[in-house]
């Protein structure tokens, strides 16, 4: 008998993302990427895409959303809405650090009904000057 493996809701969401594409992003450069190497207890950014010429990057948290109701649901939306956008803004610095001369934008894309998820941007960091 064979066994049958799980596939996580957030890893379809992420192939869900990938496989619709970015249009000005359309090179993913990076997926379960170690924010800082070798240490992942400092955290592991979700997906990373690049444009052509690989001068703007965009770092995406993605995160699906339990679709329980009532007020401490909400509220517990409302938490986890903003953690990831935490995420993305602490991996997006993270990324344009390791990359300054380029342009890093942060988004999220989170799933709070079946088959419904936005990308929504977070901030963006500039290159340095020279």
């Amino acid at each position: 008998m064979a066994t049958r493996t799980t596939y996580p809701p957030e890893r379809r969401l992420q192939d869900r993302l990938i496989v619709k594409g970015i249009p000005d992003f359309p090179e993913l450069v990076a997926r379960d990427w170690e924010v800082q190497a070798s240490r992942t207890d400092m955290g592991v950014g979700d997906l990373v895409f690049a444009n052509k010429d690989k001068s703007r990057f965009m770092v995406v948290e993605t995160r699906v959303l339990k679709k329980e109701s009532g007020r401490t649901a909400r509220g517990k939306r409302t938490k986890a809405r903003q953690r990831v956008e935490e995420q993305a803004w602490r991996y997006g610095k993270a990324w344009a650090l390791k990359h300054p001369e380029t342009t890093v934008e942060c988004c999220t894309y989170v799933e709070e009904k079946h088959g419904d998820a936005e990308l929504r941007p977070v901030t963006t960091f500039m290159p340095h000057a020279p």
